[in-house]
Parts: C-alpha cells; sequence; structure tokens
C-alpha cells in the first residue's frame, strides 16, 4: 500500500481513473491506512517536540503549549460534547471541505464547495448566532451561479495538471487549517507552524487517496474517525 501511496503522491491523476465501479476497500486496506497514519503521527510527535524544544530555547516560546490551551478551554465550552464533536463532527465536516471537492459528480462538487464557502465565510458552523448574512448568501450564489455553469455536465474530470493541482492544493489547506488549534499564532515565528501540522498533512494524503480511488466519502470519514478517536482516548492518559 505504501507504493501506491506514493505514485498517488506523484499523480493523483491516475488513480481518479481506475474502479469507475466504486469497490470498496478492504478492511485490510483500511487497516493499513490507520496504521500509515498513527505511524507517521508517532515520527511527527518527536519532530515536532524537538523543533518546540529548540524554539522554547532560542526564543522563549512554546507553540505547542498554545495547543494546550486550546485544548483545556474547548474542554470547559464544549463539556461532554466536545468527544463528539472532535471525533464525529470535525471529520465529517472537514471530509465536506477537504475530500469531498475531489469528487466526479457535479451534485457533491457544487455542495462541497457551497458547504465550503459557508464553512470559512462564518465564525463558527455550530452556533447559529455566528452565522452572518455574507456568509449565507454567498455559498448560495455561488450554487447557482456554478449549477449554470455546470449545468450540461453531470460528472466532473478536470485535466491532469489541473485535477493534480486541486488536490494538492486541498492536501495542503487541509492541514494548514489546523495551524488555528495553536492560535493564537506568533506571526514572526509563523514559518515553524507547518512542522506542527506535518500529521495533517499525511492524513490529507491518505484521506484523499482513498476518495479518488475508492469515490466514496464514506471510507475518508471512517479513516478519519478511527483517527480522532484515538487521539482523544489516549489524551486521557
Amino acid at each position: 500500500m505504501l507504493l501506491d501511496i506514493l505514485l498517488f503522491i506523484r499523480n493523483p491523476y491516475l488513480f481518479s481513473l481506475v474502479n469507475n465501479k466504486g469497490e470498496k476497500p478492504s478492511e485490510k486496506t483500511l487497516i493499513k491506512s490507520f496504521l500509515l497514519c498513527i505511524l507517521f503521527l508517532l515520527l511527527s510527535v518527536f519532530v515536532i517536540s524537538i523543533t518546540d524544544m529548540l524554539i522554547k530555547a532560542i526564543f522563549s516560546f512554546s507553540i505547542k503549549r498554545n495547543l494546550e490551551i486550546n485544548r483545556s478551554n474547548s474542554y470547559e465550552y464544549w463539556g461532554m460534547y466536545r468527544g463528539i464533536i472532535s471525533v464525529i463532527g470535525a471529520p465529517i465536516i472537514e471530509e465536506i471541505v477537504f475530500i469531498l471537492p475531489l469528487t466526479s459528480k457535479k451534485k457533491w462538487f457544487l455542495f462541497s464547495v457551497c458547504f465550503g464557502l459557508f464553512f470559512f465565510l462564518n465564525d463558527s458552523i455550530y452556533s447559529i448566532d455566528s452565522y452572518t448574512l455574507i456568509g449565507i448568501v454567498v455559498p448560495i450564489l455561488s450554487f447557482i451561479l456554478l449549477q449554470v455553469v455546470l449545468q450540461n455536465k453531470e460528472s466532473i474530470i478536470p485535466e491532469r495538471n489541473f485535477f493534480n493541482f486541486w488536490c494538492y492544493f486541498l492536501i495542503i489547506s487541509f492541514s494548514w487549517v489546523h495551524i488555528s488549534n495553536f492560535s493564537p499564532i506568533n506571526w514572526q515565528l509563523i514559518y515553524f507552524y507547518p512542522i506542527y501540522v506535518l500529521p495533517q498533512l499525511f492524513y490529507g494524503i491518505i484521506l484523499s487517496y482513498l476518495m479518488v480511488k475508492y469515490k466514496n466519502i464514506i471510507w475518508p470519514i471512517l479513516l478519519h474517525i478511527m483517527i480522532n478517536l484515538t487521539g482523544f482516548l489516549l489524551s486521557y492518559f
């Protein structure tokens, strides 16, 4: 499977051309995907810890500490619901925003793009009070516009170069959006932050691989839930 992942990184477009019948991944494939994510997580944690120690020694600042504070605040704010949000809610939302746009089906592509706009233009999708007029109107208008532009297409199969660029863009965006977990951001040290989201970068590759190859959002969501559940349970030890 590791070879498959390396081939996918090199050319995601090739995997969009296979499995048009929508075959399901085997349990073995899902388990291997999960173990690869955990392995890379452990390697990333080592790199992140070394990086944070160096930053703390040189700049007297800990980026990792902000993550711990934000997690503590999250516990206090959401209480018992935090587990549901982090384990189930976050994977579903993030897959719709960053993974579902890799679909070739027009209806799901439109939904994912408009939901993504709604996600980014509102302060929080978990609270109706945080919704804004722009955050509601822009996604609706975008849906109408895209529907008109793509009205004669039932499927969306972009050319190779664009698809690869689109896939890389979504993977990087998926990882970089997690930089917000370390807020408030120390902009003088911003060039170090990508190191702290290395786990999410690799997750994005695996999740995108599952989506492009098996053409079903269920499998990336399932894997993401497994990863977040593991992290959530380990946070109690």
